[in-house]
């Protein structure tokens, strides 16, 4: 009788380790082909121009539902080598948040919408103060109608193509004539730009006087000196769509010997014999704004500001201007 119930154990947890066996294998292979119900494919992955990829989803509540975040190794696995990424998402309307070469940017894994975003890197968080990093990433928004699994249209794929031109960025110019050589280091804080990407497509600040902060070292190798950083536009500026209001920009310049302060200006200071002007040498009035993929520049002679220069990217090459 012993020797039968022992059979009967054995029995019953062969039984269970090949049914166990068999779930994973039939939920590993359900999971990966009847189970996903949103596909996106991304060009640039398949030709692998991009060097990282992110996708946040969120429900129509503002709800989590899930992330995949891809660095270039992660292309050559053999889910996504096709250049598909494959989810399984809650059926309904759907927030997709997708980023191209992030590099090092802050970016929120895995929290509601309200709270997801893309930051700056911060200086002093205390203060409000951040700096410009080395801004080159995509960004695309878009509301998805997610089917249900079983679906006929629910594995065929939604094309995320997150070109170059989803930089929705800016440029700043600083130009510098005859600066002083006693000038060093050139200190510059701006206010009005966003210090994050909201992933409901907004441009934002954490608070009302967060400022962005850069810095360069003059070569004094001619009587010109140039320098420039990407950033977030002015806040309030929306991916899609014209905002209803912005922040406009305003700057602080400080210049440096050492660690003495030898200079300083900011707009407030500006007279009638120091104008604003466009590169036409027109007066351009405020408020200024940063717009996505346009560069403006501030021309300082001495420690004084001549002319500001808004100039579409697409028209750099013209040497054209659009007013701001």
């Amino acid at each position: 009788m012993m020797i039968m119930n022992k059979i009967i154990k054995n029995g019953r947890t062969l039984l269970g380790g090949l049914l166990l066996g068999c779930m994973a294998v039939s939920c590993t292979k359900d999971y990966f082909l009847d189970e996903n119900n949103y596909w996106i494919y991304v060009p640039q992955i398949k030709d692998r121009s991009i060097q990282d990829f992110y996708v946040a989803f969120h429900d129509a509540a503002g709800n989590h539902l899930r992330t995949s975040r891809l660095a270039a190794a992660d292309f050559n696995q053999p889910y996504v080598t096709d250049g598909i990424i494959r989810s399984k998402l809650k059926p309904g309307e759907t927030n997709v948040m997708c980023f191209a070469q992030l590099n090092t940017i802050e970016v929120t894994e895995g929290q509601p919408l309200a709270d997801s975003w893309l930051a700056l890197p911060v200086v002093d968080k205390k203060a409000g103060i951040y700096a410009p990093g080395k801004l080159d990433c995509r960004m695309l928004q878009k509301v998805a109608e997610v089917l249900p699994i079983g679906h006929a249209g629910a594995r065929v794929a939604d094309t995320v193509d997150i070109k170059e031109d989803l930089v929705y960025l800016g440029t700043l110019v600083l130009k510098f004539k005859k600066l002083p050589k006693v000038v060093d280091r050139v200190e510059v804080i701006y206010s009005g730009l966003a210090t994050r990407m909201s992933f409901s497509g907004s441009f934002t600040t954490f608070t009302p006087g967060d400022r962005v902060k850069a810095s360069y070292l003059p070569l004094h190798q001619s009587d010109n000196e140039e320098f420039k950083d990407s950033f977030l536009p002015s806040s309030g500026t929306l991916l899609e769509g014209v905002a209803p209001e912005r922040s406009p920009l305003g700057l602080e310049v400080f210049f440096y010997s050492g660690e003495d302060q030898v200079g300083y200006f900011t707009e407030k200071n500006l007279s009638e014999n120091c104008p604003v002007t466009d590169g036409n040498g027109e007066p351009l009035p405020k408020p200024w704004f940063l717009e996505p993929r346009h560069t403006v520049s501030f021309c300082f002679e001495g420690f004084t500001m001549v002319s500001v220069q808004l100039v579409g990217w697409e028209d750099i090459g013209q040497g054209e201007t659009t007013p701001v």
